[in-house]
């Protein structure tokens, strides 16, 4: 049992890219990648390698993806052979650790899912996923808003003849009228460069980005490459707009489209 192995599976992409395969180790070493091509699913190809089952089987899987070292180096290793198949096809990628008892499950999965799988090359061939991500110091934010607010505001009459209560209270009451607007004012801005951004795409999705800290924008976009000159330049100019108020604006890119694709491996993967 001990030279048992399971199919671990990339990607799906288009026939022709076996070339690409040629130089690329897959995760484990003599274990190199190769195509599988179904009969009845005629212009697919899935890209795999085979892995040993003592390592990859379900409880083992567990344990190693607990070691972030392991991890990394087989994400990396993963990540290698989708962006060559990327480069030469359209190609549907699927995610890391995704891995099938043997090659018959993975010629039925291009079987039962081939129409859908040729439609979704064909609409992502050309295209390429961008990743956004905007960071907040809250801190200058609210400083930049606040200023200004303050020179947008009418000069203020002096507060003659007010009580000190009365005082401390407006005063409490317009630090927190300011907090709100600033809040307001910050998901407007995070608004707009989602906008700006979504506007050069052909498809985006806003994904969660977590209640605290300094990350509050995450989003991805799919561009055609013939609007990637277009894409980064609104992109850069979002960027130097934003960075007085505080707002870092990182866009990376291009990679495969993981965003924009269905989990076909998570309905069959280990089925």
């Amino acid at each position: 049992m001990s030279d048992a192995r399971l199919v671990y599976v990339y990607c799906v992409s288009a026939p022709g890219v076996e070339a690409a395969l040629a130089p690329l180790e897959g995760l484990e070493p003599g274990l190199a990648p190769y195509a599988i091509a179904a009969p009845p699913a005629p212009g697919l190809v899935a890209v795999a390698s085979d892995v040993p089952a003592a390592g990859y089987a379900e409880d083992a899987l567990r344990a190693r993806l607990l070691d972030l070292d392991w991890t990394g180096a087989k994400g990396v290793a993963h990540e290698r052979v989708v962006e060559t198949c990327f480069l030469a096809a359209p190609t549907v990628p699927f995610r890391f650790c995704t891995i099938f008892a043997d090659r018959g499950r993975v010629e039925g999965l291009l079987a039962r899912h081939g129409e859908r799988l040729a439609e979704i090359l064909r609409a992502l061939a050309g295209k390429a996923e961008w990743g956004l991500r905007a960071y907040v110091d809250r801190a200058r934010f609210e400083a930049h808003h606040a200023a200004e607010r303050a020179a947008a505001a009418r000069p203020a009459a002096a507060g003659q003849g007010k009580g000190a209560g009365r005082a401390y209270l407006e005063a409490k009451k317009a630090k927190e009228d300011a907090r709100r607007a600033a809040g307001d004012a910050l998901a407007g801005a995070l608004a707009s460069v989602y906008a700006a951004h979504e506007a050069m795409a052909d498809d985006a999705v806003r994904q969660p980005a977590g209640d605290a800290g300094e990350l509050a924008l995450k989003a991805a976009f799919l561009v055609p490459l013939e609007r990637r000159a277009g894409f980064e330049a609104a992109a850069a100019a979002e960027r130097a707009r934003r960075a007085p108020q505080g707002i870092d604006v990182r866009v990376t890119g291009p990679w495969p489209p993981y965003a924009f694709v269905p989990r076909l491996e998570r309905e069959e993967a280990n089925a």
